[in-house]
């Protein structure tokens, strides 16, 4: 959906409109919380994390979700593509209403407001930024796959707490230029879009979510690392 044009930091309607993916990012992590909240309180994840089916569906409901959304933004209805964001959103927060067993609220508080102060930053990079950070796109993807095949390596097999320690810092710090490289995507698609009033939509709520899932894989590893510190302390 992107592709390399000139944009301009001072123009309104370009501020306006990555204001919006903003927004949606926000909305999108407020329904995340009220799920984990409303999951833990009404006790389905006692259901959910004991019956291995459930766990299974929820988790192929939640990949599929961004799949579809992912490859058929450009052709769904604006109404469909907010159906699926907010939809991937639930989904994540019943499957992050575990933390909630496993960390302390203060820690899950102390994580969301590092993750936020790290992102924002971040995002202020990318929207200022006068490089064309796709240049950098093979490395993120790289760095991602590595990243993934390790994790899970470490998970199944090695089981090495000072690998998954390097992980989850290497993680964040590729997240978050990934972050301000989605920002810039924004921009980019705010000027290719630009006179299709629905395109323009879809564009907002699909970078809306590439921003999402960054602030949710940097708070994941943020909150890992914070747990252990104090769990050892």
């Amino acid at each position: 959906m992107s592709e390399k044009v000139t944009y301009d930091v001072k123009d309104n309607g370009l501020t306006k409109y990555l204001t919006k993916s903003f927004i949606w990012v926000a909305a999108g992590l407020v329904v995340t919380a009220l799920t984990a909240f409303l999951t833990l309180y009404t006790g389905l994840y006692q259901v959910i994390f004991s019956n291995w089916i459930a766990l299974v569906l929820v988790t192929v409901l939640e990949l599929g979700v961004v799949i579809i959304f992912s490859s058929r933004i450009t052709k769904m209805s604006v109404g469909s593509a907010y159906a699926c964001f907010f939809a991937y959103a639930a989904l994540t927060g019943v499957t992050f209403s575990v933390y909630g067993l496993i960390y302390e609220t203060s820690t899950i508080y102390l994580a969301f407001g590092f993750t936020a102060l790290l992102f924002i930053n971040m995002a202020i990079i990318g929207f200022f930024a006068k490089k064309d950070l796709s240049r950098f796109s093979s490395l993120f993807m790289a760095g991602l796959i590595t990243l993934i095949v390790f994790s899970l390596l470490n998970v199944f097999w090695l089981h090495l707490e000072v690998l998954d320690t390097i992980l989850c810092y290497a993680g964040i710090v590729l997240f978050l230029g990934i972050t301000a490289w989605d920002v810039q995507k924004i921009k980019t698609n705010y000027y290719s879009t630009e006179g299709d009033i629905s395109m323009m939509k879809k564009a907002n709520i699909y970078g809306a979510l590439t921003l999402y899932l960054d602030f949710i894989n940097i708070f994941i590893r943020i909150l890992q690392l914070l747990g252990r510190n104090r769990s050892n302390n």
